[in-house]
């Protein structure tokens, strides 16, 4: 019998699209034999549709070139599959170089350094380091949670540190070089103190220009502000009930983007400086969504994910209206990503849905992509 499960990660980087998919005995179909080319009437974007089905795999990293939509390298081990215990976060290093002492695999012969690393964590409670190029996993860490469970992680690379959160309180700081444990953060025993989390983390974000602090969230209803170095939080916000990827920050405006897996008020915005909120951003009508994941998109959109009405939407900034939306989807949107290009017309979007990935980009800068089984005005 058959066994799927859901897409819940995405990562866009340096022009690679980096899927972990947790699907068991599912045939193998081509991608480039699922390319879809929808060209919508009055519009001057693109959407593209694929999906991908694996096989004898239960857990792995499928990397896919973006432009072109092929299958460039899969990321896993048996020991891995077996374990069927899935990845909750995805981070890609990039062009971050370590010492050829501190892998597991061979340095060439001219004594290079290997770069383009992605760092996962599992439910399993551990975090591995792959290098995409060779497929291989050169470096994890067994974090020995109470919890067991990892939840997310996020890096910074001005300071070579990255953290983790997890389904406890807790959060680790790592060195990103030594990969050791440097910090514990969590909340003092005090009861009416509220600096740290009481609950389950599952979003993480540095501070785009501030290489020590970064923001967590999840079930406990605040977002806690962090600095690497000290122990408690130093500031907090009352409110998003975060159950996946959907805590970003904007390094412009400086403002907080959080989604909520929630009816009421799922969408808002927040000034980082003083914690206080901006905006709510309304649902659109004739339906909710339970976000699950929302990010910034270029200087002037929202992008936000969920369930209930299964959908993605591309909100205009200043009007607070949807300008796109990738709706009735077969399930939930659970993960999103978008490359951060600097220019809008530049711009890619990758939704996830159950077994399909919905890759799309604007090519106008007055359009947003909308496609097939989908609605949207250009702004």
């Amino acid at each position: 019998m058959k066994r799927q499960k859901l897409l819940m990660k995405l990562c866009v980087s340096d022009f690679r699209l980096i899927v972990p998919f947790w699907l068991q005995d599912l045939l193998m179909e081509s991608l480039n034999s699922r390319q879809d080319r929808m060209h919508v009437p009055n519009s001057d974007v693109i959407l593209l549709e694929f999906s991908t089905f694996l096989m004898d795999i239960s857990l792995s990293f499928l990397v896919f070139n973006a432009d072109n939509l092929q299958l460039v390298h899969t990321l896993t081990r048996p020991d891995i599959a077996k374990s069927n215990l899935p990845c909750t976060g995805i981070r890609y290093i990039g062009s971050k170089k370590f010492d050829k002492s501190s892998v597991s695999i061979d340095i060439d012969e001219k004594g290079r350094d290997y770069a383009n690393i992605l760092i996962g964590s599992y439910t399993s409670g551990w975090i591995r380091f792959w290098h995409i190029p060779t497929s291989a996993c050169v470096f994890e860490i067994n974090e020995g949670r109470p919890s067991s469970q990892t939840m997310a992680v996020a890096l910074n690379s001005t300071t070579n540190t990255f953290v983790s959160v997890g389904a406890d309180h807790q959060i680790y700081v790592y060195d990103l070089d030594t990969r050791k444990r440097i910090n514990v953060l969590e909340a003092s025993d005090e009861r009416d103190k509220m600096d740290g989390h009481k609950a389950r983390v599952f979003a993480v974000h540095f501070h785009p220009s501030d290489p020590f602090t970064f923001l967590s969230g999840g079930w406990d209803d605040t977002v806690q502000y962090w600095d690497v170095r000290k122990p408690r939080a130093f500031r907090r916000i009352f409110g998003p009930h975060i159950c996946g990827d959907a805590l970003d920050v904007d390094p412009i405006s400086n403002q907080i983007l959080t989604g909520s897996w929630r009816r009421e008020k799922p969408l808002e915005v927040w000034d980082f400086a003083s914690g206080q909120k901006v905006a709510d951003i309304p649902d659109e009508f004739g339906g909710f969504s339970l976000l699950y994941c929302a990010q910034w998109f270029g200087k002037d959109y929202v992008v936000c994910g969920g369930t209930q009405h299964n959908r993605a939407r591309v909100i205009d900034r200043k009007s607070l209206n949807a300008v796109g939306t990738l709706g009735e989807l077969p399930q939930g949107v659970y993960c999103l990503d978008n490359d951060r290009a600097p220019t809008l017309n530049k711009l890619r979007l990758a939704v996830g849905a159950l077994k399909k990935i919905y890759l799309m980009r604007t090519t106008n800068p007055t359009a947003i992509t909308t496609g097939r089984k989908a609605s949207g005005i250009t702004s």
